[in-house]
């Protein structure tokens, strides 16, 4: 007998339907939450690489500055100051001074030969034999002067974790004269950890390159100096791998803990590091996923709500329709609870779903949607999508939802969505089509764009100014060249280099300097078109790109308003204002040049004129001087640059030379090991030469020594620059550059040393040369 009520087939297809509905409802979750998972672990990982990366520059400056230092303490060395008391007791009051300026310093101590300490900032070591010291080991097996020696992290005396640089001293005859060592102060470098942790469970680490820990942030004293370099750690597969920069997951060696572990090796060319350092950022993979996990138990408990609920609305509704009539109606009342409840899931997600057609118009959307565009849900319900996108963005969604006409699904697709104040949010996008209708979820990540968009201007733009740097600045350049190519049209490049600018920062100091460096910076912004490009390539030198001229003449119209701009009084603080002037040269595409290097050593050459002329005015690159397209290299030293000092004009000649073999190797494209090789030789003459000029000033008592070694350290800051900017283009203008860089060097430095020394010769106290 049939039972009266519902026919069975009925029954059968709601239970497959309800099925089916489940199964596809948690595909959908599961999707979304492994797609968050993933998107969860890649931002952090970023994160860490990119504060590991921060905390390499901050760290690898301060090296930096105590192996200057160290070098410089041994370049002033006293004659006889292995046995001299009074050689002693002033390299003692000098470290003393160092240590009281230098924060992150404990000591500084020299030894003799035989590990003796003839000096140290602290008074206690003064004397020690000192030869056992790994340190004073490490120099002594192999000693090379241009090394910077790093030694491994010890516990001192005091209770106190420490590390040494140290560079070896060389006797007049090649012999292993001594050490100069430093030890650092781990107050400061925690300092620096510290202030790179963005969260409560993220710690900081550094370690030295043969794998002993130096310090954790937050403190755990208990494993400071433990060995990391042991098969398996985090340690070892990065310094196995051989990159600067890596990332992974797993138990940290020496915490036990289960950690996302960003490192990055510290070793800069310049500085010669025996070992290297490593630093590392980590995060607990728990505290990573926190939110995610809250999310996904929400999403579960809901998800389980309705199965249960709708198995058990089914199950009643098996057992107690009797009747057809009776039956038809629980149905529809049981159907319109389970889309109640379906409706509720729709309501209560964070994510912002919604259902569209295959044209874009919205037929229903959930309160998230709200939330982020601003509008009421009743004004984007049947609107159409494309009313609200970024004009740029459009076409490109056009394109994606065609592909979901073709049943193609759509993932981590972005557009920006229009708000009502004006404004863009960046969405992302996960969608797929079924039959007519698009049914999309989609994410507020505005945060993460702008993350990166301000990465990629940090990579592109100077820190000081805001302008384009020289990368970005030659792109535009390039750009600039190919579309006048293109359209038969003139391209302005504009050379300026600003008047009494060193005065400012030798009278106010470089914090004034910077401020004027920023004002002239907006100012020159302000005065040129939008299409025009405005870059700082370092110290006081701006270049401007002006595309697209039709006469040259329009080149010297922008050239006179700069000028007036640079001319304005500069308020430097809330009392004082300065003031300086510009040098403009300009040379125009294709007139003085085809390629960016010429036009670049063409418009140099037209400023140097402007400034010898008289300055604050503009000029013309004139080609009248100069062959075709070529401009020669100068003998770039003459009588007038000649200082009247036997040893500095000598080593004058010595930097001019190894200048124009470095050159020469460029121009024939020699090996890059070649090129490095010159490029070292003329850093290290260039220190020698400084060295040279600092112990005269020193002996002699010259009045301008603190303004003549603030020019030697600016110099050799520029010259590791130059290095790093051969492989961007423009060579040929950096060796001009270069070569401007020693004349007027010699010009407004050496040659008022020179005629002090003279000075001194004439009246009899001095026997110098």
């Amino acid at each position: 007998m049939v039972q009266e009520g519902r026919p069975p087939h009925t029954a059968v297809r709601e239970w497959l339907i309800f099925t089916v509905a489940v199964l596809v409802l948690g595909a959908v979750l599961a999707y979304l939450g492994y797609h968050e998972w993933r998107r969860v672990g890649e931002r952090e990982e970023q994160r860490l690489f990119t504060q590991a990366e921060l905390t390499h520059d901050m760290i690898a400056l301060q090296v930096d500055v105590i192996g200057t230092t160290l070098s410089n303490i041994r370049a002033d060395l006293p004659p006889g100051w292995e046995t001299r008391q009074e050689a002693q007791a002033l390299l003692t009051d000098r470290f003393r001074t160092l240590v009281s300026a230098m924060a992150n310093l404990r000591t500084i101590s020299i030894l003799d030969s035989s590990g003796k300490s003839v000096g140290s900032s602290h008074e206690a070591i003064t004397g020690q034999d000192l030869h056992e010291r790994e340190y004073f080991q490490l120099v002594k097996k192999s000693p090379n002067p241009d090394i910077l020696y790093v030694g491994p992290p010890f516990l001192t005396s005091l209770g106190v974790w420490t590390m040494t640089l140290s560079r070896a001293i060389i006797g007049e005859n090649g012999e292993f004269a001594g050490v100069i060592t430093a030890s650092l102060d781990p107050k400061i470098f925690r300092i620096v950890l510290s202030s790179v942790r963005y969260a409560s469970d993220v710690w900081a680490s550094l370690a030295h390159g043969d794998g002993l820990l130096f310090l954790l942030e937050p403190d755990r004293s208990d494993i400071s100096g433990r060995n990391l370099a042991v098969p398996g750690s985090f340690f070892t597969r990065h310094m196995e791998s051989g990159q600067e920069s890596s990332v992974g997951e797993g138990i940290v060696h020496a915490t036990k803990e289960h950690r996302l572990v960003a490192l990055h090796t510290i070793q800069p060319f310049l500085l010669r590091m025996d070992k290297p350092l490593v630093v590392a950022m980590a995060r607990d993979v728990t505290a990573i996923y926190a939110t995610w996990k809250r999310d996904q138990i929400v999403h579960a408990m809901v998800y389980a709500l309705l199965v249960i609920s709708g198995y058990l609305v089914l199950l009643f509704r098996r057992r107690h329709m009797r009747k057809a009539q009776r039956a038809a109606e629980i149905v529809r009342e049981q159907v319109r609870m389970l889309r109640e409840k379906l409706e509720s899931f729709f309501e209560i997600s964070p994510d912002m779903l919604c259902i569209m057609d295959i044209e874009g118009r919205f037929f229903k959307l959930n309160p998230s949607w709200q939330k982020m565009s601003g509008y009421p849900l009743e004004t984007l319900t049947n609107a159409v999508l494309y009313e609200y996108l970024h004009p740029e963005d459009v076409d490109a969604t056009r394109a994606a939802m065609s592909g979901l006409s073709r049943k193609d699904a759509v993932s981590s697709f972005c557009n920006r969505f229009l708000r009502p104040d004006g404004s863009y949010r960046y969405i992302e996008w996960h969608a797929a089509s079924r039959g007519e209708y698009v049914f999309a979820a989609a994410r507020d990540v505005t945060e993460r764009r702008e993350t990166e968009l301000q990465l990629h201007v940090m990579a592109y733009h100077d820190r000081l100014t805001g302008l384009p740097n020289r990368a970005l600045f030659f792109d535009r350049f390039s750009q600039a060249i190919s579309g006048a190519k293109r359209g038969k049209k003139r391209v302005g490049l504009l050379f300026v280099d600003l008047d009494g600018f060193k005065m400012v920062n030798d009278q106010f100091g470089h914090d004034a300097g910077d401020a004027v460096l920023k004002a002239v910076a907006r100012r020159f912004s302000e005065t040129v078109r939008a299409t025009d490009t405005v870059a700082r390539t370092g110290g006081d030198e701006f270049l401007i790109v002006l595309p697209d001229l039709g006469d040259p003449e329009e080149a010297a119209v922008v050239a006179r308003k700069l000028l007036a701009a640079a001319c304005g009084r500069i308020a430097v603080s809330d009392d004082l204002e300065c003031s300086v002037g510009a040098s403009i040269g300009i040379s125009i595409y294709p007139d003085h040049g085809e390629d960016t290097d010429a036009l670049l050593v063409a418009a140099d050459a037209a400023m140097y004129q402007s400034k010898n002329g008289g300055k604050n005015r503009y000029v013309f690159f004139d080609m009248s001087p100069h062959a075709e397209s070529e401009i020669p290299l100068p003998d770039i030293l003459d009588e007038k640059h000649l200082v009247g000092v036997v040893v500095i004009d000598e080593q004058h000649r010595k930097q001019a030379g190894l200048v124009a073999k470095l050159r020469e190797a460029v121009n024939k494209k020699e090996n890059e090991e070649r090129i490095d090789h010159l490029f070292v030789e003329l850093y290290d003459f260039t220190q020698f030469h400084f060295a040279t000029e600092h112990s005269l000033m020193t002996k002699h008592e010259y009045p301008g020594i603190l303004s003549h070694d603030r020019a030697h350290r600016y110099l050799l800051k520029e010259l590791s620059r130059f290095r790093s900017e051969m492989s961007q283009g423009g060579d040929s203008f950096l060796f001009t550059t270069l070569e401007h860089w020693l004349l007027q060097h010699i010009l407004s430095e050496d040659k008022p040393l020179g005629a002090y020394l003279a000075q001194k010769r004439d009246s009899g106290e001095s026997r110098e040369p």
